[in-house]
């Protein structure tokens, strides 16, 4: 198969791990190819040392890797062809599986390591959105291209600033915040925040307020992952607000625009759209 190869390299790199276990602290000095294993079954070694900015909670990381799944000797992502691959995120602050979070809790910026995440440490015995229960996680690589200082997450405030007085003071803030760049308080980047930001709005069924901050956002971005997701939330809105022809309207303009990944989703949503409308 086009991948046992390498999964006959990453197959020896376990064997290792098992014959050289040394559960390791993040300070030890360990000499590249040596393999670390963690009391969490977290096995890595590192291909290249960085010098950077250590991951602390709070920490914006910027990383990519190539994913694979042992058992099935498959690829799950690919840097070179899946923006999916490519991870910014907040160290401790977002939803992120346990052993990816341990692992960076011992990296700094520059380093390049491979690892490998039992079930235990991964999506655990049950299957999770088509990925088997059981299945081992191997980064290769995993390379960690830069790490901010630990900020505060702007979130919570801004909802709070939506929620007692208007959308456009929340977005004065955050631009303030924003324009203070590396001396500001709290992460800014609109593809960090976007997420955490809607998602409370939604649970509080702030359509109105939903279209004004996703609009600001899709100006303020060029992620296809953010577009995508910000677009979506846009036509959700919509339909909560009962405007169904105006949802399945924009609904239309995005799936004309769309591309080959998300095309399916756009197809499915415009049938649901039309359904109701025709209703």
């Amino acid at each position: 198969m086009k991948y046992t190869l390498r999964f006959t390299l990453l197959s020896i790199f376990i064997l290792l791990a098992s014959c050289k276990e040394k559960p390791t602290t993040a300070d030890d000095a360990t000499a590249l190819g040596d393999t670390i294993t963690t009391s969490s079954g977290l096995k890595y070694l590192y291909l290249k040392k960085g010098n950077g900015q250590k991951i602390e909670m709070g920490s914006m990381v910027v990383s990519y890797t190539d994913l694979y799944i042992k058992e099935l000797d498959s690829l799950l992502w690919t840097t070179s062809t899946m923006h999916d691959s490519v991870f910014k995120f907040i160290q401790e602050k977002e939803t992120m599986i346990k052993g990816f979070t341990e692992l960076n809790s011992y990296l700094v910026e520059g380093d390049e390591v491979v690892a490998v995440l039992p079930d235990s440490i991964a999506y655990g015995k049950e299957d999770h959105n088509g990925l088997p229960g059981g299945s081992t996680l191997v980064y290769d690589p995993y390379v960690v291209k830069k790490v901010t200082p630990k900020k505060e997450d702007i979130t919570d405030t801004l909802v709070q600033i939506i929620k007692t007085q208007k959308v456009d003071d929340a977005l004065r803030f955050y631009e303030e915040e924003r324009d203070k760049a590396a001396q500001g308080s709290f992460h800014t980047d609109v593809d960090l925040i976007y997420m955490g930001l809607l998602t409370e709005l939604v649970q509080d069924s702030l359509a109105t307020e939903i279209l004004q901050v996703a609009d600001y956002m899709e100006a303020e971005t060029s992620d296809p992952n953010t577009l995508f997701m910000l677009q979506r939330v846009q036509v959700y809105a919509l339909q909560m607000q009962g405007k169904l022809e105006e949802a399945l309207a924009e609904a239309q303009t995005y799936a004309a625009n769309t591309d080959a990944e998300n095309e399916a989703y756009w197809q499915n949503r415009l049938a649901e759209l039309e359904a109701l409308v025709d209703e």
